[in-house]
């Protein structure tokens, strides 16, 4: 009778350990899963890479859209850039970390401090939408001016003129 108690008991420790076994095969079954949830989850929530304010929406919330895709253009609306244009003849006098002031139209009597940020290395035709053919023949470079915008009075696309300091005189762009 004993062997057979001891039998029983053998077989019921075998359970035992084999429920045991499945109870812990589970868990690590569980915890994959949800890791993987978890990572789709990652995987399908929109991060921007940068503050900013949203000035057009590419894509619509419920469409699909491929990693790496735009869904929308982001504006740091504080800190604003304007490009002008220099004639050759005056880029000499244009250095990168110069003072400009950059008044606008729609903000009129505002004046905003802006800095010579960027040089282009090449000239260009005049942009097209320079009013006067004689102007649009003329070679000139692209000059972008940085502006502090702490109002956001500034918007994308705003036309705008920049007074350039070189020196002790100043050069309209």
């Amino acid at each position: 009778m004993r062997v057979r108690s001891n039998f029983a008991s053998s077989s019921f420790l075998l359970s035992m350990l084999s429920s045991r076994r499945r109870k812990r095969s589970s868990r690590r079954a569980a915890r994959a899963a949800l890791a993987a949830a978890e990572k789709r989850l990652r995987d399908a929530t929109v991060r921007a890479p940068s503050d900013g304010a949203v000035i057009l929406k590419i894509r619509e919330p419920g469409e699909t859209v491929a990693p790496g895709q735009a869904i929308v253009r982001l504006a740091d609306l504080g800190r604003m850039w304007l490009r002008v244009y220099v004639a050759d003849t005056d880029l000499g006098r244009v250095r990168l970390g110069q003072e400009a002031e950059i008044t606008t139209d729609a903000t009129a009597g505002k004046v905003y401090r802006g800095t010579v940020t960027e040089i282009a290395q090449e000239p260009e035709f005049t942009p097209k939408n320079v009013q006067t053919k004689e102007q649009r023949v003329k070679l000139v470079f692209g000059v972008k001016v940085s502006v502090e915008n702490p109002e956001r009075e500034l918007k994308p696309g705003m036309p705008g003129d920049a007074r350039i300091r070189v020196g002790s005189k100043e050069r309209d762009a």
